[in-house]
């Protein structure tokens, strides 16, 4: 077996210190490196794309609820402040979920991708949960005797 030293500067073959060419320990074949083309990297941001959409269609959504069910306005600014951060923590979350999901994929053939789709489902139900909640909070009468009493 035949071991490469190669240098740790470009164009310096005797240095002082030297380090193992990665052939050395590549297999019969050597290493395939594939760089993405463009294809490739619009194929792999697709998911999240995807996401960033739908999650700004359903904040489209409760922002037309919010406008249509509420009075006053200091109301519907804390509510659509509520459903912005709801929808931003859902994008971030779901992503991550499902790229845990997909990265585990190979391994798990593909089962890991379906408990993704459940967990994230899962995720967004607490998320709309905790909005709701803050919601409510928001309309309760100590939060409207705190509000008149700055006034």
């Amino acid at each position: 077996m035949k071991v490469n030293l190669v240098g740790t500067r470009p164009g310096i073959d005797k240095s002082i210190v030297s380090t193992h060419s990665l052939d050395h320990f590549a297999g019969k074949g050597g290493l395939a490196v594939e760089r993405n083309t463009m294809v490739a990297s619009m194929k792999n941001s697709l998911g999240t794309g995807l996401n960033v959409a739908a999650q700004g269609y359903f904040l489209s959504e409760d922002i037309k609820g919010d406008l249509k069910n509420e009075k006053l306005d200091s109301y519907k600014g804390a509510d659509i402040g509520i459903d912005v951060a709801k929808n931003g923590i859902q994008m971030v979350g779901d992503d991550a979920i499902m790229a845990a999901g997909m990265g585990l994929a190979p391994e798990t053939l593909g089962l890991s991708i379906v408990a993704g789709i459940g967990a994230s489902f899962i995720f967004n139900m607490g998320t709309d949960a905790v909005a709701g909640a803050s919601k409510h909070a928001i309309h309760s009468k100590a939060i409207k005797h705190v509000a008149n009493s700055i006034k």
